[in-house]
């Protein structure tokens, strides 16, 4: 799935942290090959306020600078646009002519907040394209990727994207699980010893399906370590992201559980929240 990669798309708001995001973008595109477009999206309104006061070509300075900055390092093709409508729909739309999108976690935007929680998570929502959110300088490749299945389809792309676009990279790929139904059980007052026998069972239903995943993902065996986690699982790949010093952590967008699947609005809204590191989303 590599070659599919052949462009990138970044949007900014020219903060700090979209300047890591372009960063991290510039560092993918030059180990790919990859062309990379910077966009910076202006509401219609704003535009023309700036229009009529003569300053509508600072945005496209701001923009022409910064590729300047990246062009010194990257011996491929960049390009800039500055696109005009609303933020979200607008890079969410554009987005889908590329084959990745990268967005800072958070940012400063002037007149638009353009934060994780509230743009860029929208912008997230609508994307068709596997998206990376950035809260890390791009100071090396990605080592350490933690990827998240619920053994689903969404997760199984997701894998296989990764072990693509990383392939020399320490993977570890985490299930985490719960005794069926553990959470009716626990209030209805069923004993703890049936409890542990259905979530032992749960874990080695859980060991044979990740022997699968793995293989099924194209995972490298030698630089894949399993791991099954019992608990709650956006609380379990928040902590085993930070203890592992995973700097990228990898999972679906929306997975097969309504209850305990990787759902946009759940464990990857979550995960996108409370994640110390980057995050890549894949649709």
């Amino acid at each position: 799935m590599q070659e599919r990669v052949k462009t990138i798309v970044a949007a900014t708001d020219f903060s700090a942290a979209s300047r890591l995001a372009v960063q991290r973008a510039a560092q993918l595109a030059r180990t790919l090959g990859a062309a990379l477009s910077v966009v910076y999206a202006m509401e219609r309104s704003v535009m023309n306020q700036l229009r009529d006061l003569a300053l509508g070509e600072r945005p496209q300075q701001s923009l022409d600078a910064l590729v300047d900055d990246l062009a010194a390092d990257h011996p491929g093709s960049i390009s800039a646009r500055i696109l005009e409508g609303s933020i979200v729909r607008t890079i969410a739309g554009a987005a889908s002519d590329y084959d990745l999108l990268v967005l800072g976690a958070r940012g400063s935007h002037k007149i638009r907040e353009f934060a994780l929680g509230s743009t860029a998570r929208r912008i997230l929502y609508r994307s068709k394209i596997p998206t990376l959110v950035v809260r890390r300088e791009a100071i090396q490749a990605y080592r350490r990727v933690l990827i998240a299945t619920d053994f689903s389809q969404q997760s199984l792309r997701a894998a296989r994207f990764a072990a693509d676009l990383f392939p020399d990279a320490d993977i570890m790929a985490v299930y985490v699980y719960q005794a069926p139904y553990e959470m009716s059980m626990t209030y209805a007052d069923v004993s703890e010893d049936l409890i542990h026998e259905y979530r032992a069972k749960a874990r080695d239903e859980g060991e044979l399906q990740m022997r699968r995943f793995i293989r099924d993902a194209g995972l490298p065996a030698r630089t894949t370590e399993p791991r099954l986690e019992a608990g709650y699982a956006p609380r379990v790949l928040s902590k085993l992201a930070a203890d592992s010093v995973a700097d990228l952590l990898v999972i679906g967008k929306q997975g097969k559980s309504r209850l305990g699947g990787l759902l946009f609005g759940s464990v990857t809204e979550h995960l996108l929240a409370e994640a110390h590191c980057d995050v890549l989303v894949v649709q």
